[in-house]
């Protein structure tokens, strides 16, 4: 949920929040999905935002796996608006696809002798 402290002088949502929170989310979503809690964001391409978002607006962010390899994912994240007297969303962003992409820090075994 967006408050007050998230917004800027024009009263809307500052867009590093919104990263911050896109970025925290395909965290938990990528380590989920691949199973493990070593994940770092490599990259995230073009975020577009298409609408300012207001202190008591309900943020819903979605994502879906694009692309899973052995040591990386990528994932498209979506974010919308959810309004409780409407029961509707609303798009808040346009991304391009392979918005995020994860790498797997993987811990390399030692061979024994």
């Amino acid at each position: 949920m967006c408050k007050e402290n998230d917004c800027g002088y024009h009263g809307s949502l500052f867009g590093g929040t919104m990263l911050s929170w896109l970025d925290e989310a395909a965290v938990s979503f990528a380590c989920q999905t691949c199973e493990t809690p070593r994940m770092v964001t490599v990259s995230m391409d073009k975020v577009e935002f298409l609408k300012p978002v207001r202190p008591g607006q309900i943020i819903k962010i979605y994502g879906q796996l694009l692309s899973f390899g052995r040591t990386s994912c990528i994932l498209d994240i979506e974010a919308s608006t959810f309004r409780l007297q409407k029961l509707k969303t609303a798009s808040l962003l346009s991304m391009s696809p392979a918005l995020m992409q994860r790498l797997c820090l993987v811990k390399k075994k030692q061979k024994s002798l």
